[in-house]
């Protein structure tokens, strides 16, 4: 893991996590074969880049020990990047519609998402709409407890078809 932290720039976001190690089946044994899964992001294109060249550098070491290895990258998600005026757009639309004190800017996080595809095409900007059941337990996304309090979702779609109505009526910006 010391990857991000000597290799790449330290004002440059950058991760590198290994989610999996599997190898072997018994503990007296060394195995002939061992799978790595993981993930790496960075804002960056180019760190990115960078980031696959210097995983890959690190596993030339079982070269050096006789060894082999084989690196398969599957570049996955690009990085969301929200366009400022759109996301001024929705921010401003959310404070009419909603206490505007419930309208926090906060950085999003080094988390993928689908819609940075679509936000790589035209112009967009994601949100999170808080949607915690509010009974003070946390059900992290992607697990199989995850659930959300459905009473909200209106109000996502409403900051959503008003921002969409600004747009089209040239009532925006």
């Amino acid at each position: 893991y010391g990857i991000p932290s000597r290799r790449i720039n330290p004002l440059r976001e950058s991760v590198v996590s290994l989610g999996r190690i599997s190898g072997g089946e018994i503990n007296n044994v060394i195995p002939n074969r061992v799978q790595l899964l993981g993930t790496i992001r960075s804002y960056d294109p180019d760190v990115r880049q960078q980031l696959w060249r210097e995983v890959e550098n690190a596993l030339r070491i079982s070269e050096m020990m006789g060894g082999r290895y084989e690196f398969k990258l599957s570049k996955g998600y690009p990085s969301l990047y929200n366009d400022p005026t759109v996301n001024t757009w929705l921010a401003g639309t959310a404070r009419d519609l909603v206490d505007p004190a419930q309208v926090i800017y906060t950085e999003y996080g080094m988390g993928a998402e689908d819609f940075a595809y679509m936000a790589q095409k035209a112009p967009g900007a994601m949100f999170m709409l808080g949607a915690a059941i509010p009974d003070g337990k946390v059900r992290t996304h992607h697990t199989d407890t995850f659930d959300i309090d459905e009473s909200v979702l209106p109000i996502g779609s409403a900051i959503l078809a008003e921002t969409a109505r600004r747009y089209v009526t040239g009532r925006l910006g």
